[in-house]
């Protein structure tokens, strides 16, 4: 497929992540068990843009109704955030976040990918306790990132 592809591959394979391969699309997708839930993943080689960008998905979208409180809540999150950022779909409620890294004349390397994707999985699983005390106890953003922030 592409240096990038490539090595995301030989990451998985030596991590032992079980993977779907989509190569017309060049993203593979798997699931990660974290403490708090169990997680979609992909990642996916831009090889035209030199980019690899892996994606963490919670495992429930967001009501409507609560839409707005996750968002301020996310922005929270992020905002303290060095690596990677919180999205969230207005539209669907999906929320998911993201890893990614520019590798134009340089190379992707495994000890790369590992910070990346570890990194984007452990942030998922520690903030996703406070959308659920939203969710299913009605807190505020503020109350939940406070909690999370402990």
């Amino acid at each position: 497929m592409g240096q990038i592809y490539d090595m995301m591959v030989a990451f998985f394979q030596k991590a032992k992540w079980a993977v779907r391969t989509d190569e017309a699309n060049a993203v593979l997708r798997m699931s990660y068990q974290g403490e708090n839930a169990l997680y979609a993943c992909y990642g996916c080689a831009f090889e035209d843009r030199n980019t690899f960008a892996f994606y963490t998905v919670a495992p429930t979208n967001v009501p409507g109704e609560t839409r707005q409180t996750v968002a301020e809540y996310l922005t929270l999150a992020n905002y303290g955030l060095m690596i990677g950022n919180f999205e969230l779909d207005l539209d669907d409620g999906e929320v998911r976040f993201k890893t990614s890294i520019d590798v134009k004349d340089d190379r992707l390397s495994l000890a790369l990918l590992k910070q990346l994707i570890y990194t984007n999985v452990y942030t998922t699983d520690k903030y996703w306790p406070g959308i659920m005390s939203i969710l299913h106890n009605a807190a505020s953003a503020k109350e939940a990132i406070a909690n999370i922030d402990e």
